[in-house]
């Protein structure tokens, strides 16, 4: 199973928009934000970031949909704190025929 080291809903340095999700894999580093930070993520994210511009043609509509189309065999860690239980639900009814999971992840974790 591989795995994705976790999903974290706050502020990151290089980046001081108020609305984003950074997603980090083994492979890379997303931000996963919409039309109102496109531009201004572009700016401000160094090349080991790529931006998911949530919304836009032919782009998923936010950062599960964009998670689910390429999870396959693994765990997802995301801040137990920041997702709603249906959210987490509806994660793992749509993550479990692709063979993965939504794990919770401790706070300290994140840190």
């Amino acid at each position: 199973m591989s795995r994705v080291l976790g999903i974290d809903f706050t502020p990151f340095p290089s980046f001081t928009g108020t609305a984003g999700q950074a997603i980090i894999s083994k492979t890379g580093a997303y931000l996963v934000t919409d039309s109102r930070y496109w531009v201004q993520a572009a700016n401000q994210l160094d090349s080991n970031w790529h931006c998911i511009q949530a919304g836009h043609v032919d782009a998923p509509k936010d950062w599960s949909e964009w998670l689910v189309d390429r999870a396959k065999d693994s765990r997802i860690g995301i801040d137990a704190r920041m997702v709603s239980y249906a959210k987490a639900t509806d994660l793992n009814t749509q993550l479990s025929p692709k063979g993965s999971k939504y794990t919770k992840l401790a706070a300290f974790a994140l840190r």
